[in-house]
C-alpha cells in the first residue's frame, strides 16, 4: 500500500519507521520512495537512505554519517 507523503521530512521518518518496523528495502521503495512527490534524484536519495537503514547494521540511526574530505 502506497502512502501519501509530502515532505522530504516524512518520508524520511516514513523510512526510518518501516525500517525500524523490520520491512524490507522493496516493501520500502514500493510503499515510500516510488510515491514520493519529487524528482528522480531525491527519490534515489531517499533509495539509497532507505539502503543504508537496512544495510549498515552497526551504523547509529538517527542521523546520516559525515562525508570526511581527504
Amino acid at each position: 500500500m502506497t502512502v501519501g507523503i509530502g515532505s522530504t521530512d516524512e518520508c524520511l521518518r516514513a523510512i526510518e519507521q518501516r525500517a525500524d518496523a523490520g520491512s524490507s528495502l522493496e516493501e520500502i521503495d514500493a510503499e515510500v520512495v516510488r510515491g514520493a512527490p519529487m524528482d528522480e534524484d531525491h527519490r534515489s536519495a531517499l533509495w539509497l537512505y532507505a539502503w543504508s537503514r537496512l544495510e549498515a547494521p552497526g551504523r547509529p540511526r538517527d542521523r546520516l554519517p559525515a562525508v570526511i574530505g581527504g
